[in-house]
């Protein structure tokens, strides 16, 4: 898991001059914490997001704190959702993942602004709608590969670990 999220930073870091347009705006993250809120233990959850988070901080120019908090609220989120809303279908995982990109999309500039970063909530770049489609497609994209990569590693369910119920 953490090794396909670090193809994909590399990929947006390096390959940012193919496409600033799509690369610029991907939250290669987002559909991460969503499957690790949707499908994870707690703490292997937390763990991973912690990781992750701390990793994407990095390799930002943000301020130190910012993706981490950001995360951790999109993770808790995806937590509180999966109780009432299991994602299953791939209809439902693409409906997830565009509320949830239009959400952090008004989110992320209040948690930057609270670190007095200057990310402006109410601007075209920010709101764009061709940006939303791009990470919502994109975010579905990568939460499907990431559900076939636990299917090769036979990574069961959290419904099934938590109901003790046996995978097969």
């Amino acid at each position: 898991m953490v090794g396909f999220f670090l193809v994909l930073m590399l990929v947006k870091t390096t390959a940012y001059w193919l496409s600033p347009w799509f690369l610029g705006h991907w939250d290669i993250l987002l559909p991460f914490m969503v499957y690790f809120g949707q499908r994870r233990p707690v703490f292997e959850g937390l763990l991973l997001w912690f990781i992750l988070a701390h990793l994407y901080t990095l390799q930002s120019a943000a301020p130190i704190g910012v993706f981490v908090i950001y995360y951790l609220l999109f993770f808790g989120l995806a937590r509180l959702l999966s109780e009432t809303f299991y994602a299953t279908t791939s209809l439902s995982v693409l409906g997830l993942m565009a509320v949830l990109s239009v959400l952090s999309r008004v989110v992320l500039p209040f948690i930057a602004n609270s670190f007095e970063s200057g990310w402006p909530l109410m601007s075209w770049r920010n709101l764009h709608i061709g940006f939303l489609l791009c990470n919502t497609f994109a975010g579905w994209i990568c939460y499907l590969v990431i559900s076939a990569l636990d299917k090769i590693t036979y990574k069961a369910d959290r419904l099934n670990i938590e109901l003790g119920e046996v995978s097969l």
